[in-house]
């Protein structure tokens, strides 16, 4: 699977929690805090360990295993499903170090590196890559002159950006995203666009 492709999720299932979204393509699975608080739960994490709560009580426990959190599940297997579930598989092809560092978001090649060298998880260390991103993260930029005049009501200054197209298509068929901010409220929107890429 390549950083960027879109790929879809193939069926649902009962993992204790109701409706889980599977995703064969994925090798690792990620767990979506926004997905179940908006569910009901609430979410707590510290330097050691994260919790998930029902109603008060603790539903769900991980340990930190260095720079991620690790759910401590256990999958129920049951005759009626016969698919086995993983809940921490990770590829046996090796990717290459660009993709990692692009996964955990631009963080210093090293960093990424000791990461996954502890976590032993194999990778292809290219490191002579360019990571244009990162480049221009790091460039000057001079400093923009802040107005005095601000909005006295909600619509009457509204900031816009519309982000570039995108290589990968979304789901919806968009190739930009319009991000806009309310400057007397300062409350964020987003929107994506199918404009064409020309």
């Amino acid at each position: 699977m390549e950083t960027g492709s879109i790929i879809k999720g193939v069926g649902k299932g009962d993992i204790l929690m109701k409706q889980i979204l599977h995703v064969p393509e994925l090798k690792c699975n990620l767990f979506s805090v926004t997905s179940i608080t908006d569910k009901g739960y609430s979410f707590e994490l510290n330097r050691e360990e994260c919790r998930i709560f029902k109603g008060g009580e603790v539903f769900a426990l991980g340990k930190r295993a260095n720079q991620l959190y690790q759910l401590l599940f256990q999958v129920e297997n049951s005759e009626k499903n016969e698919s086995q579930v993983y809940l921490s598989t990770y590829p046996n092809k090796k990717e290459k170090l660009k993709v990692w560092h692009e996964r955990l978001s631009h963080q210093n090649v090293g960093h990424v590196r000791s990461i996954l060298n502890q976590l032993k998880i194999p990778i292809i260390d290219d490191i002579d890559f360019f990571c244009q991103d990162c480049m221009l993260g790091k460039l000057h930029v001079l400093p923009i002159k802040l107005s005095s005049s601000r909005a006295d009501q909600p619509g009457k200054i509204i900031y816009a950006n519309l982000g570039s197209p995108v290589e990968e298509q979304s789901l919806g068929g968009a190739f930009y995203f319009l991000m806009l901010k309310d400057d007397y409220s300062h409350y964020p929107g987003n929107m994506m666009s199918s404009f064409s890429r020309e």
